[in-house]
């Protein structure tokens, strides 16, 4: 007489084999996303292998969450991915307009943008993939004061700029720093005050200028 074994499975197929003795029958309920891959692997094995009635009575082609968009942020000369899916982890996708190869210039004068386009997306086991975030990372201007000689020297900093549903939010900055947003002929839209590094404004218009001191972003708002 055989005893008759249960599994779920919540994702993909798991690495370890999966054995039922020979006096046992073993059925598995597996994600809807997946059971084509388990039917695959194991069906000719195990040919119990069913997706449990709440998903089919769904009608979700994938019943698995998507994994929160991740936020992207520049402190201390490193950029970091977070999201709160558990276990998240990240692919991401730098890009630089500057960069050429053996290209012509008539004049010699090659005007940089000193920014690099981010996108990054979070993965988790059992979730979707989660939508692209993206941001520019602007390389400005940091004028530092030289305690011993007291001379000012020009050093550069980043600044991670990204926009969500109208809002702009600025991260890389000194703490209690004071950014003015404006729009392109001048008209200030607001201000905001650095907190842990971060600041951020909500508005309309397409196109924004982010002041700081005497150094100014463009940002095209999403």
């Amino acid at each position: 007489c055989s005893k008759l074994k249960k599994a779920t499975f919540q994702g993909k197929i798991p690495n370890n084999t999966i054995n039922c003795s020979l006096q046992s029958t073993c059925i598995f309920n597996v994600p809807k996303a997946y059971f084509q891959d388990y039917k695959d692997a194991l069906g000719s094995m195990y040919p119990y292998i069913y997706v449990p009635l709440k998903d089919e009575e769904s009608g979700d082609q994938n019943p698995n969450k998507q994994c929160a968009v991740p936020t992207i942020s520049y402190a201390d000369g490193k950029l970091t991915f977070a999201s709160s899916t558990p276990n998240a982890e990240y692919h991401y996708t730098i890009t630089d307009t500057d960069m050429a190869s053996d290209t012509y210039s008539k004049d010699g004068i090659v005007k940089l943008s000193a920014a690099y386009n981010i996108s990054a997306y979070a993965t988790a086991d059992g979730y979707k993939p989660s939508d692209k975030a993206t941001a520019t990372l602007y390389w400005v201007k940091a004028n530092l004061q030289n305690t011993t000689t007291n001379i000012n020297q020009t050093a550069t900093r980043g600044i991670i700029a990204t926009s969500n549903d109208g809002i702009i939010t600025l991260s890389g900055l000194n703490n209690d720093e004071t950014v003015r947003f404006y729009t392109v002929d001048g008209k200030q839209l607001g201000a905001a005050k650095a907190v842990n590094g971060t600041a951020s404004q909500a508005v309309s218009e397409s196109i924004v200028i982010a002041k700081m001191g005497n150094q100014t972003i463009k940002i095209a708002v999403k």
